[in-house]
């Protein structure tokens, strides 16, 4: 669930998707965020929960 955001209501849902998909093709299909180095550091932590 790297590609999934905070600020992200569906952050859960793509924290599943992401298992099964790629981070790198979840950013382009959902675009939560316009940077995606900085969502990926961010997302780490909320893996961990």
């Amino acid at each position: 669930g790297r590609a999934a955001t905070p600020s992200t209501p569906n952050a859960f849902f793509e924290l599943f998707k992401s298992e099964d998909t790629p981070p790198s093709v979840n950013e382009l299909g959902g675009g939560s965020a316009p940077g995606s180095p900085l969502p990926a550091d961010e997302s780490a932590p909320i893996d961990l929960f």
